[in-house]
């Protein structure tokens, strides 16, 4: 009978210490998927940057989005360019002024209204007065509104520069970086900072990139000028919000020499072929005929010299 009942409450034990082990592992697993789920919270979806970003730093690139503000863009198109000469294209970025406001019209005061206008006489001034004078003179107009300092803008900082001016409306931010996009006919070096600052206030100064472009191929080709409203984190890391294109055409002179050069490399490859196999058979005639002179020479016989055609004066006859 104690047997029995020793044995009833080593069960109960067991049966408790295996509830109090489920429920533990419960209370983990509950622990791991609040950290999970906090984890995802940290780094929610971001519209300003369509991408996932911590709450603060989404919270800063919203509000450097909001600064974006319409913008004008001037780059030099030195068009045509010779196959083998290296150009360099200007751009030039700046956010758009505010249009003036026009000034109104001071209304008058009560008490001038109020006020009597003085009697006209007819009666002479013992002093001289230049009412005649002023009577024949047009009142002064009222000075213009006072427009805000502005630096000079994009199109004259590129007409400055060879070639012909282009202009584009851009949307331009704190952060603008901008790309020279180009196929295989040109080779692109970078001159400049590719993301720099824009002052979105007066004086409105023009920010300039630079690009040396070498022409690697003759005919037409398209280059593409891009330009992306930036933000940007604590770490000091850029990211795209905004951007704006614009393709260009240039078109790329070529000389007699290059032109050759350009057809045979645009060569189909069986016409390289047929090419190839002339030159060899024309190699091969040549080791032939070497071979026939040697083995002529072994035998003691000379080579037939080839025939030339007769020419020269003719004979002149006897006197």
């Amino acid at each position: 009978m104690a047997y029995h009942r020793r044995w009833e409450m080593a069960r109960s034990r067991a049966a408790v210490l295996m509830f109090a082990a489920v429920l533990a592992s419960s209370l983990v697993g509950c622990n791991k998927g609040e950290e999970t789920n906090t984890s995802v919270s940290d780094g929610g979806w971001c519209d300003a940057i369509s991408d996932y970003a911590s709450p603060a730093d989404c919270a800063d690139f919203t509000k450097q989005a909001e600064l974006q503000v319409e913008g004008t863009a001037a780059f030099n198109a030195p068009n045509p360019v010779k196959r083998g000469k290296t150009f360099s294209v200007w751009l030039a970025v700046a956010a758009n002024p505010p249009p003036p406001v026009p000034a109104k019209p001071a209304k008058p005061s009560i008490v001038e209204m109020a006020r009597p206008e003085p009697a006209s006489t007819d009666a002479p001034s013992d002093t001289p007065t230049d009412a005649g004078v002023a009577a024949t003179e047009e009142p002064a107009a009222l000075p213009p509104p006072s427009a805000p300092e502005t630096a000079a803008p994009p199109t004259q900082v590129v007409a400055a520069m060879p070639g012909h001016t282009e202009t584009f409306a851009v949307v331009v931010g704190r952060y603008v970086a901008a790309d020279l996009q180009g196929d295989e006919a040109f080779e692109i070096t970078n001159k400049s900072d590719r993301t720099q600052s824009i002052r979105l206030g007066p004086p409105y100064p023009s920010t300039i990139w630079r690009w040396d472009v070498k022409a690697l191929h003759g005919g037409d080709h398209v280059m593409v000028i891009k330009t992306v409203i930036q933000v940007k984190d604590r770490e000091g890391k850029f990211h795209d919000v905004v951007a704006t294109t614009q393709p260009y055409s240039f078109h790329v002179q070529v000389g007699v020499l290059g032109w050759l050069q350009d057809t045979l490399t645009a060569t189909p490859g069986w016409i390289k072929l047929l090419t190839g196999v002339i030159l060899a058979l024309a190699l091969l005639v040549g080791a032939i005929e070497k071979l026939r002179n040697a083995v002529l020479s072994l035998f003691g016989k000379k080579p037939k010299a080839p025939v030339k055609a007769s020419g020269g004066s003719a004979k002149k006859p006897p006197k």
